[in-house]
């Protein structure tokens, strides 16, 4: 329904993730043929992002159900979306953000998928048709409160806005070289801060 596929901020269950962090950091990476995720996500009806925060949505139930502290809702991530027009033109970012479920209520994976397609759709749907400035103001609205408790340090203490922020980004579609050595692998990093102790970012190269 499109009540449980609903995805707002502050109604994501409290998680270990989401607490005070501290010193210790864990840099992990994995990469994946990106026509694979193209297969699974043509063979779904879904968007290559939506096979992503899959694949995130199960690790994150397994990871958790492994350490008996799996929620019996599901988690909710913070996704930015791009909102450039096509035609636009200038530098940097046009980004804003929807909350989409992740499943991890939902064991299997082709039901966890539905799931996010139908909840990342409805995130979408909420967004407004409007220009640059009118969409900055959306976006500063929609996200104050979480960004508010990261300026003030008061994360994790409360209800979080949601469990974790997962970002997919497009790079580079060909090989890349620099003096002649063929780049093999880009890994970004993310931030972290207190309530907000995991970061999930893909960044698409060369297949």
């Amino acid at each position: 329904t499109n009540e449980s596929a609903r995805a707002v901020p502050f109604r994501a269950p409290k998680t270990l993730f989401n607490g005070r962090i501290h010193t210790p950091r864990r840099f992990a990476t994995q990469h994946y043929p990106i026509d694979r995720l193209r297969r699974a996500a043509n063979a779904t009806g879904g968007r290559l992002n939506d096979v992503f925060l899959t694949v995130c949505g199960g690790a994150l139930r397994r990871y958790l159900d492994e350490l008996d502290a799996l929620p019996p809702e599901p988690l909710i991530a913070n996704v930015p979306v791009s909102v450039r027009a096509e035609e636009g033109a200038g530098v940097g970012n046009a980004i804003t953000f929807l909350y989409s479920t992740l499943g991890t209520d939902i064991a299997d994976p082709v039901e966890r998928m539905r799931a996010i397609k139908a909840s990342t759709q409805l995130g979408k749907q909420r967004l407004p048709h409007v220009g640059g400035l009118a969409m900055d103001a959306y976006t500063a609205v929609l996200m104050a409160p979480f960004l508010s408790q990261a300026i003030l340090g008061i994360g994790g203490r409360g209800r979080p806005a949601s469990n974790v922020v997962i970002s997919n980004v497009p790079g580079p579609a060909e090989t890349r070289y620099l003096d002649g050595s063929r780049l093999e692998e880009i890994y970004p990093v993310s931030l972290l801060f207190n309530g907000q102790a995991l970061n999930i970012t893909a960044v698409s190269y060369d297949g």
